[in-house]
């Protein structure tokens, strides 16, 4: 986009070369230097480095949905969707405030500090198979 911006009519490839070249540095690549790979001093026309240009162009945009749908994936989720499932729907979970498996979240855990006192903890792998029962929520 930057080096389409300041091409010419009469631009020669030195010139397109050199613009590439510096829009790179500036733009401070993370995937390494693709417009140091083109022979500078190469014969060719005019289209045939418009043409790479363009590639280079296309595999960068390319790069830039891929960032953009990674980055949309993360954030649309919502941070609650636990929370808005019935209890019997949901899935085995460690409560971090009790550290016992259940269906139930740290907010909603009804134990005081000396019922967890007696407890054993559980670890995160110690995940129970199969269906989990949950005393402080029998019901669910």
């Amino acid at each position: 986009m930057y080096i389409e911006m300041e091409l010419t009519e009469t631009s020669t490839a030195d010139e397109i070369y050199e613009l590439a070249r510096t829009t790179e540095i500036a733009l401070n690549s993370k995937t390494g230097h693709k417009v140091a790979f083109i022979d500078s001093n190469a014969e060719g026309t005019l289209q045939a480095i418009q043409k790479e240009v363009k590639e280079l162009k296309k595999s960068l945009e390319t790069t830039e949905k891929i960032a953009a749908v990674t980055k949309r994936d993360k954030t649309d989720k919502p941070k609650d969707q636990v929370r808005n499932k019935p209890m019997a729907q949901r899935r085995p979970m460690l409560c971090w405030k009790c550290k016992q498996w259940g269906k139930h979240l740290k907010e909603e855990c009804k134990l005081s500090a000396d019922e967890i006192a007696r407890l054993t903890p559980q670890s995160k792998d110690d995940r129970p198979g199969g269906e989990v029962f949950d005393a402080q929520y029998p019901n669910a």
